[in-house]
């Protein structure tokens, strides 16, 4: 139950969507988007209308600040720009969050074993008097 609630996550803001026109030029308008698992919802000009896409990924736009692109399962991309810094990282996690990168790691195919004659062998410390041998040696040689 916690699993399934953790995966359903719902992301709602005003974005300005790009619409194409019959004209070359495009325009903008600002439409509220909820994303709730892999289903956009977008408001439409009329009261109480939306169109519901839904999603198969979606990324940074870029050469645009805080611009999004959507691709819809129809092989359509919708483009729009959040308001702020904020609603598009809001935006990026939910895209991640739609397609989680999975553990390539595996498990080893033979676990580890040791040998019971492997035996472990203690360094002698070292003298104090070997300690200034040493010493003296390695000052008459930089000499």
């Amino acid at each position: 139950m916690a699993a399934e609630r953790a995966s359903s996550r719902k992301v709602t803001s005003f974005m300005r969507v790009q619409e194409p026109r019959w004209i070359v030029a495009k325009r903008y308008r600002d439409r509220v988007w909820t994303l709730t698992d892999s289903m956009l919802t977008v408001s439409t000009d009329e009261r109480r209308k939306f169109n519901t896409y839904f999603v198969q990924q979606g990324k940074a736009w870029p050469g645009k600040l805080h611009g999004i692109q959507v691709e819809t399962q129809d092989g359509k991309w919708m483009k729009a720009v959040a308001n702020n810094k904020t609603q598009w990282a809001m935006w990026m996690q939910a895209f991640q969050n739609l397609n989680p990168v999975k553990d390539t790691r595996s498990t080893p195919a033979k676990l580890v074993s040791f040998s019971e004659h492997v035996r472990v062998r203690t360094i002698p410390a070292a003298d104090d008097e070997d300690d200034m041998a040493t010493n003296s040696l390695s000052d008459d040689e930089d000499r």
